[in-house]
């Protein structure tokens, strides 16, 4: 029997380490929520939840999801999608997106306020670059905490497009850091 022991120790301490390789910031704080949740805090338990994803937030890129043609947006996640993706000459392109991995800055009156700065390229379906636009949009959005539900509505207008395929490439720069995304829509203007 000892030597079966001998024998199973090493193997133990194999399958464990790999739970030594999860310990960090975030470990830590959801380790803390589940103990805060088990000592019915659930508030406590958020909060340390909140914490663990502010430090994902952090360290994560400039990230663009939820890219969607619409034809309204009312707010986060409050938008109606556009069922095709043809329009009539002059009809604006409207897009909804989604923005995660911004930073909070302070406005030139001192508040809090997330942003970002939008260039636009397009591409006829040759892939030839016909119009391009810097700081076509500047969207601020002054808050009192650090809000993690930002959207962009998009308008692209192109009187006088001839009909055919195109593909508009957004550039989006966060207002208070250095970062950066960017992604393609593509559509149709009818003959």
């Amino acid at each position: 029997m000892r030597h079966a022991s001998l024998v199973l120790a090493p193997a133990i301490l194999l399958a464990l380490s790999p739970l030594q390789s999860l310990a960090g910031p975030i470990v830590d704080k959801a380790t803390e929520a589940e103990r805060l949740l088990e000592a019915n805090d659930p508030a406590g338990a958020m909060n340390a939840i909140r914490s663990a994803y502010d430090e994902v937030w952090a360290k994560m890129p400039l990230t663009a999801s939820n890219v969607t043609q619409i034809d309204s947006a009312d707010g986060f996640g409050v938008y109606a999608p556009r069922a095709s993706d043809v329009y009539k000459p002059g009809e604006p392109i409207a897009v909804y997106v989604e923005l995660a991995g911004y930073a909070l800055g302070r406005n030139n009156t001192g508040g809090s306020e997330i942003g970002a700065d939008v260039d636009i390229e397009l591409k006829n379906a040759a892939g030839k670059m016909v119009w391009s636009g810097k700081g076509i949009m500047k969207a601020r959005q002054q808050v009192r905490a650090f809000n993690k539900e930002f959207f962009l509505k998009l308008d692209l207008k192109l009187n006088g497009a001839p009909p055919g395929r195109y593909v508009a490439t957004y550039a989006v720069k966060d207002a208070y850091s250095n970062k950066t995304t960017s992604f393609d829509v593509s559509f149709e203007i009818a003959a």
